[in-house]
């Protein structure tokens, strides 16, 4: 790839992400204007730290947003609003966990845009895509998954997994919590009867809580709002809040 490849930002996956860019000879950018914490982690894998978005929309040839779900809408926006200034804007990927709504809704500020939901680890992710048109992910180093043309298809992939995945997971920190007196009792019979589910208990036990996971399941509710049951997405919300504490009794982050 020619050009600069620039992800906004390098949390965890960005990180992931931009690891295997620039070991696959890629130049990689994001915004200077992040965190202390962020541009140390950007700096750790020789990323470039351009000075604002203007510089990021001029210098990349491809935008990635990996941001929280509740800042999707406002990076998109601050975003679009530069490269409209610009004669040959880089292609938008919106990576991020957003219902099918909203990308489509995103995919309005863009005149090239691609619509992504990342499934998987930051060293080994799945990047599910739609869109138009998929051309400019041909030459990336990752693993790209095409879902067709229709905006919101990838979304929709990435939150149902994210349901059934993140969903469970809440629903046995819920019961976890309250039953902590006879945990073990309760660990024991699943063990003797479903040993599936005894494994799935000891590793939520000691499962870090994410708070972008409480946007997360928001976002799902949204996707299911009309055709099933939104309510323990709203309920599972509330299990991922920032002031919830891991199980393991470390601060969520």
């Amino acid at each position: 790839m020619g050009k600069t490849v620039s992800i906004i930002s390098i949390g965890e996956m960005g990180l992931g992400i931009g690891t295997a860019l620039k070991n696959s000879g890629v130049d990689v950018a994001t915004c200077v204007g992040r965190s202390k914490e962020t541009q140390d982690r950007a700096r750790s894998i020789g990323v470039s730290l351009l000075p604002d978005l203007k510089a990021v929309v001029y210098e990349s040839e491809l935008i990635l947003s990996i941001v929280p779900p509740s800042a999707a809408i406002g990076v998109a926006e601050s975003i679009s609003k530069v490269m409209r200034k610009t004669a040959n804007p880089p292609v938008f990927l919106e990576c991020n966990a957003i219902s099918p709504r909203k990308s489509v809704q995103i995919s309005k500020f863009f005149e090239r845009y691609i619509d992504a939901g990342i499934i998987g680890p930051p060293d080994n992710p799945s990047i599910y895509c739609s869109g138009v048109d998929l051309s400019p992910l041909d030459q990336l180093p990752l693993k790209t998954i095409s879902m067709g043309t229709e905006v919101g298809a990838a979304s929709e992939i990435k939150l149902m997994y994210s349901a059934i995945n993140k969903g469970i997971n809440a629903l046995l920190v819920n019961i976890i919590r309250t039953s902590k007196k006879n945990m073990n009792v309760l660990k024991e019979e699943f063990r003797n009867r479903r040993p599936p589910v005894y494994e799935l208990i000891n590793t939520v036990e000691n499962l870090p809580l994410k708070t972008r996971w409480a946007s997360e399941m928001e976002e799902i509710a949204d996707m299911l709002n009309g055709v099933a049951v939104t309510d323990f997405y709203y309920g599972a919300k509330n299990v991922y809040k920032p002031d919830r504490q891991a199980l393991s009794g470390g601060q969520s982050k």
